[in-house]
C-alpha cells in the first residue's frame, strides 16, 4: 500500500470511529426518544429488537462485523450504547472492524 493509500484508510477509519462514537453516545443517552422519533418509527421495532439482540448475543464480534452488515450498520452503535456496552470495548472492536472496511472502501 502506498503512503497516500495508508492515509486514506486512516482517514476512513477515523471518520467511521467519529460517526460511530456519536451514534454510541446517542444510544447511551437518547435511545428512548430516538426510538419514538420519526426516524426510529421508520426503522421499526423489529429492526431495533434485532439489532439489540445481535449486540446482546454477539457483543464485540457484532460491532467488529457491523461495517459489513448494511442494514444493521447504522443501528449497531446505537444498540451498543443503549445496552451500556463499555465504551473502551466498543471502540476497540469498532477500530478493528473499520480497518478492513476502510481498506476495502
Amino acid at each position: 500500500m502506498s503512503r497516500g493509500g495508508f492515509f486514506v484508510v486512516l482517514a476512513v477509519m477515523c471518520g467511521t470511529l467519529v460517526g460511530w462514537t456519536v451514534s454510541f453516545t446517542l444510544g447511551r443517552f437518547l435511545s428512548g426518544p430516538l426510538r419514538r422519533s420519526w426516524l426510529g418509527r421508520r426503522i421499526g421495532p423489529e429492526r431495533w429488537a434485532s439489532a439489540e439482540d445481535l449486540v446482546a448475543r454477539g457483543g464485540g464480534r457484532v460491532v467488529l462485523a457491523a461495517p459489513f452488515l448494511p442494514i444493521f450498520n447504522p443501528i449497531v452503535p446505537i444498540a451498543a450504547g443503549s445496552l451500556r456496552m463499555p465504551y473502551r470495548r466498543f471502540l476497540a472492536y469498532a477500530a478493528v472492524g473499520s480497518a478492513p472496511w476502510g481498506a476495502g472502501y
